[in-house]
């Protein structure tokens, strides 16, 4: 199996075992029912992640094949560099599904059920506006219990 890490353009045939730990669909802007396209963050067992993309084209041939949360065993996609508007990894290169793209069901309990990377909250705030890197915030609901008095507190991480 290749390793997130090591996917680059210059490499002809992938084979990773990776787990789906987003999924969602882009719209469109006309407002047709048909997204625009199905996008997904996946990620290794050493915890490196990649996004993926399956085009308008393709999802009839994918829908029902990939779900977040789930292991697979993917081959045969083109890579391209990561770049323009709301990356959502660091990683250089991201996957584009094409049909000849082959995903199958695989079982790893090694791979991290999620893989979030969490930036100091100073790095953010010195963050240019037009960072074109999705950042999201990911709240914790503590509630302490100190000497009979109850404390509850947020905790977010952005």
């Amino acid at each position: 199996m290749d390793m997130v890490n090591k996917i680059n353009p210059e490499k002809e045939a992938r084979n990773l075992k990776v787990k789906v730990i987003r999924l969602w669909t882009v719209p469109t802007f006309t407002g047709q029912l048909l997204p625009n396209s199905m996008e997904m963050i996946l990620v290794d067992e050493s915890g490196w992640k990649i996004q993926a993309i399956v085009q308008k084209t393709m999802i009839y041939r994918f829908k029902q094949l990939l779900f977040e949360g789930r292991v697979y065993v993917m081959k045969l996609f083109s890579v391209v560099p990561n770049q323009g508007s709301y990356r959502a990894t660091r990683h250089q290169f991201k996957l584009i599904f094409q049909f000849r793209t082959i995903v199958r069901d695989a079982i790893c309990d090694f791979i991290p059920k999620s893989a979030l990377t969490i930036s100091p909250f100073t790095e953010l705030l010195e963050t240019k506006e037009d960072s074109n890197f999705l950042v999201g915030m990911l709240c914790y609901l503590l509630i302490l219990f100190l000497s009979g008095m109850i404390a509850v507190l947020f905790l977010c991480d952005l």
